[in-house]
């Protein structure tokens, strides 16, 4: 009798082990060979994990999952959006402690409205500020309201909170340089600083540029010689603009941005200006070029007459 229950308990032990070793390896295997997300609601159930977790239903996987959950105590997990790229161990070991997926919201370098509400579309955020309506938008413009970085957010959360970080983050560095606006700089408010250095934005992605593009139009300005500047032009005929900008562009006076026909600057900023070109517009003075013109090599011929800068679009424009 004695030898029959050894028998049973190391049998018993055995299976233990075995059964042991089966859903340690099972939870020491990767859950797909490609990675994806997977988001866990509030209130999910260890079965419905399972489920989300493993496209096809095995009885004998589902039932090493359920142990596992409790022999390395998982049965408490955290809701949200977690990548699942390692092992199931590994990977509700993040559910756990709540590891949820950081996404990045860029705002580009000389972004624009159109562009931006394109971006928004691809991204898991609750969009809580349709038309841009959260933040204070002056003449229903948001460009010159946002600061072009790197924003990080969790899934669904609020729009309104990343664009009023941005927003708050522009208006702290506006106000840090304002001070060491030079006495020559014609600009009479942050909001013309802005709208400058939007148009320097577009012109040049050159830091080492935009100093020298910002005193052409501060000369011009201070002179009160119409801006002429292209990337206006461009904007006031987005979001239908095909690329070309025409003799009739050129003339046209019903486009509020045309800084062909326009005096000063144009009624708001153009894209979203970066510190290089906000620095470029206020910490900046006139110069003594009032023209430039691209050469051959994306980079900028700057010249003093307009003979001169006849020369250089004949010998790099009309080619």
């Amino acid at each position: 009798m004695i030898k029959i229950l050894i028998r049973i308990i190391g049998i018993l032990v055995l299976s233990i082990f075995v059964l042991y070793g089966s859903i340690k390896s099972f939870y020491n295997n990767k859950i797909e060979v490609e990675s994806f997300s997977y988001v866990v609601e509030p209130n999910t159930s260890i079965s419905d994990l399972y489920d989300g977790l493993y496209i096809t239903e095995n009885i004998f996987e589902k039932s090493l999952f359920l142990l596992g959950i409790f022999i390395f105590d998982f049965k408490t997990i955290q809701a949200g959006e977690y990548l699942v790229d390692d092992s199931l161990f590994k990977v509700l070991t993040k559910m756990k402690s709540g590891q949820t997926i950081t996404h990045k919201f860029v705002i580009s370098d000389g972004m624009n409205i159109y562009e931006l509400s394109s971006y928004i579309k691809t991204l898991s955020l609750n969009n809580d500020c349709i038309e841009f309506k959260c933040i204070n938008a002056i003449n229903d413009s948001i460009e010159g309201l946002l600061l072009p970085d790197t924003y990080f957010f969790k899934r669904n959360t609020n729009l309104s909170i990343l664009l009023n970080k941005s927003s708050e983050a522009l208006d702290r560095y506006v106000d840090s340089i304002w001070g060491d606006k030079p006495i020559d700089n014609p600009l009479k408010t942050k909001y013309e600083a802005i709208i400058l250095a939007s148009i320097i934005e577009k012109e040049s992605s050159n830091i080492g540029e935009k100093r020298k593009i910002g005193g052409v139009f501060l000369n011009r300005l201070q002179i009160n010689m119409k801006l002429q500047a292209d990337p206006t032009i461009i904007y006031g005929l987005m979001p239908d603009f095909n690329g070309d900008i025409t003799r009739a562009n050129l003339r046209d006076k019903d486009n509020l941005y045309n800084t062909y026909v326009i005096d000063n600057l144009p009624p708001t900023p153009i894209s979203m200006p970066t510190k290089s070109s906000l620095e470029a517009a206020i910490k900046n003075s006139p110069n003594e070029y009032l023209f430039f013109v691209a050469d051959d090599k994306g980079r900028h011929i700057f010249s003093k007459t307009y003979n001169e800068h006849l020369e250089y679009v004949n010998l790099y424009q009309k080619k």
